[in-house]
């Protein structure tokens, strides 16, 4: 295990890139995470002690736990080698466009450590496809076996009726590299995603990827918002079971105004993305994989995503608060959980909630 000094410093790190504007933290944390300059390697093993928490990614992707880093932390698959030894069993990086945009302006990241939270407006900032691509595959040939996964989203300049053209421009583009990819119809930061979140368009999507691309819809994952009447999420749940998709990653920050304009993250987040889990599995019972993101920080948070249904997590937020070691931590905590159950696996935990 890790010595208590070498926890010690990355506590004091983490604290100490709090001084700085969040968006400057960040880069900084990328840096270091880009340079290889975090001098430890987290042993997943470690977290298992005797426990199988084994999770299924796809046909042909077993992981030894089932949780992950979400999108945005690493939008141009540049730290993937940093962020390999950090214990996430899988990596989503992006989102991705076809063209490089700058985003938003800044300041557009907010902290709110009082209630564990995010606001960000960060607008789909990235380098472009191309860049991208060459990243993924510089990792991929460096025999790192790491599952990274390739969020998608639309350009700013993109006309409406063109939107399903940039899905399809970044999916022709990228290759072996990527295990997985998740197509954001939901942002609230992209004005025009909300006029794409409808079960036409992702019938549409799905005729589209079959017959203008070598993807196959088994590793395409569509994400949803947390701000939709129940009604129409679920006809979108039921318009991405009907139409062979991957799976749902569920779900996507939650827009709001106040205090600032923007995508909330974190622990405000935590009901609404059980719920929709919740909503979810009403209509697939347990047939369509889901992905949980939103709001999870500690073990019971992951027990309870895993027991509403989910095949895997992912978090964001707290990796930003808590640092280096917030998947050994989570972990742990989930461990300890299942063995006060006397549960060894966790198909014996998943979607326990509706029995």
């Amino acid at each position: 295990m890790h010595t208590y000094f070498t926890k010690n410093i990355a506590t004091l790190v983490t604290k100490l890139l709090r001084i700085f504007p969040p968006e400057i933290a960040h880069n900084l944390a990328g840096y270091a995470l880009k340079k290889n300059l975090i001098p430890f390697h987290i042993n997943k093993k470690l977290f298992l002690d005797g426990i199988d928490l084994s999770s299924q990614l796809s046909d042909k992707i077993r992981l030894s736990h089932p949780l992950g880093l979400a999108a945005g932390f690493d939008k141009n698959a540049q730290f993937l080698a940093g962020l390999s030894r950090l214990g996430f069993s899988f990596i989503e990086v992006g989102a991705a466009t076809p063209l490089a945009q700058e985003g938003n302006k800044a300041p557009r990241v907010f902290r709110y450590p009082d209630k564990k939270a995010l606001i960000n407006r960060m607008g789909f900032n990235n380098v472009g496809i191309e860049k991208i691509n060459t990243h993924l595959i510089d990792f991929f040939k460096k025999k790192h076996t790491q599952p990274v996964g390739l969020n998608i989203g639309v350009n700013k300049t993109t006309p409406l009726e063109k939107a399903l053209d940039d899905y399809l421009l970044v999916l022709k583009k990228t290759t072996e590299a990527v295990s997985y990819y998740s197509i954001n119809l939901s942002s609230p930061n992209t004005e025009s995603l909300k006029f794409l979140c409808h079960p036409e368009i992702v019938e549409s999507l799905a005729q589209r990827i079959r017959t203008e691309t070598s993807v196959p819809l088994s590793k395409v994952w569509i994400k949803l918002g947390p701000n939709l009447e129940k009604i129409f999420f679920q006809s979108l749940v039921e318009s991405v079971f009907e139409s062979k998709f991957a799976g749902l990653i569920l779900t996507n920050t939650f827009p709001v105004k106040e205090p600032e304009a923007g995508g909330l993250s974190g622990l405000p987040l935590l009901e609404k993305s059980e719920q929709a889990l919740e909503w979810a599995w009403e209509v697939h019972e347990g047939s369509l994989p889901m992905i949980a993101v939103g709001g999870i920080s500690n073990g019971k948070d992951l027990y309870e995503r895993i027991r509403r249904g989910a095949a895997l997590a992912q978090i964001y937020t707290a990796f930003i608060y808590e640092g280096p070691f917030v998947v050994e931590c989570i972990l742990k905590e989930f461990c300890d959980i299942l063995r006060s159950k006397k549960i060894s696996y966790l198909d014996e935990l998943r979607g326990s909630y509706y029995s």
